[in-house]
């Protein structure tokens, strides 16, 4: 499925560009040393866990392209007219938790409907020698 939304992304022109990937290792909490980037910390984090820098963010990269496309796919969900119903007729926060959880059904839907429908596109070819 990875490979599925990753080709998507390329053949859609969704990228990330390198200062994004800068900023999301910058972000990621696991490499901060009281709140701000540690380089010494990000190099022997990942050396620890036996990873290239170069592996973990073309890793990371791809990570943030799924997520972008994956994003633009889930938004064009839409809740039903009994869904929303259900939702006006809830008050206060249960409200909104519940939204977010028929949002994000709704979305995992159109993300596996979508994924579903470009393997049907695609021209896949089944090694049998590595099956058996």
């Amino acid at each position: 499925d990875r490979t599925v939304l990753l080709i998507a992304a390329r053949d859609a022109g969704i990228k990330v560009t390198e200062n994004e990937l800068k900023q999301a290792i910058i972000n990621t909490a696991y490499f901060q040393r009281n709140g701000v980037f540690d380089p010494n910390v990000y190099k022997r984090a990942l050396k620890l866990s036996r990873i290239t820098p170069r592996s973990y963010e073309r890793g990371l990269k791809n990570d943030l392209v799924i997520s972008r496309i994956s994003n633009l796919i889930g938004e064009t969900s839409e809740l039903s007219s009994e869904e929303l119903k259900i939702l006006e007729s809830i008050k206060g926060g249960n409200r909104d938790q519940l939204n977010r959880i028929f949002r994000s059904t709704k979305s995992n839907q159109a993300i596996r409907v979508f994924i579903e429908s470009v393997k049907r596109q695609m021209d896949i070819e089944i090694n049998r020698d590595i099956i058996s």
